[in-house]
């Protein structure tokens, strides 16, 4: 499959399931056996049941939810991804710290994704994003006081 593909494959993830709410779509782009690193799990999610029962959730927490893709690279069967998304949530919801009060609070954040694609179907996602930026803008963690 050719790098324009794969990355087209990527980008569906993020307008179609991300920000758009379609699981049945994320069922299709990721591989029964994908496995999926993300920074909320301690250990890999093995499967595109296991990952859309972790996504499913969090969706239903968000009024609002915008992944802008700043610079999206390819190559071979990799596909590198900086971005932004941009979230309001009408749910309090759960965290590393416990329950953040989030309803009615719009934050966004950055992260890094990168996936494998192989024939049409990500078998591998890795995610990296500002885990204490969104706990910071949930009042989960409390910004230090500046040097004097």
């Amino acid at each position: 499959m050719s790098i324009e593909r794969n990355k087209a494959v990527v980008h569906r993830f993020f307008e179609e399931v991300l920000d758009g709410g379609n699981m049945d779509l994320m069922l299709e782009l990721f591989a029964s056996d994908a496995v999926v690193h993300r920074p909320e799990v301690p250990a890999p999610i093995v499967g595109n049941a296991a990952y859309a029962a972790l996504l499913s959730p969090g969706l239903a927490r968000r009024s609002h939810f915008v992944t802008t893709i700043e610079y999206m690279i390819g190559e071979d069967d990799l596909v590198a991804v900086r971005l932004r998304h941009d979230v309001t949530y009408i749910a309090d919801i759960p965290s590393r710290v416990g329950m953040l009060k989030a309803t009615g609070k719009s934050i966004h954040w950055y992260a890094h994704a990168f996936f494998r694609v192989r024939d049409g179907k990500i078998v591998e996602e890795w995610v990296q994003r500002d885990e204490a930026g969104i706990l910071q803008q949930l009042g989960g963690l409390q910004a230090a006081a500046p040097a004097s």
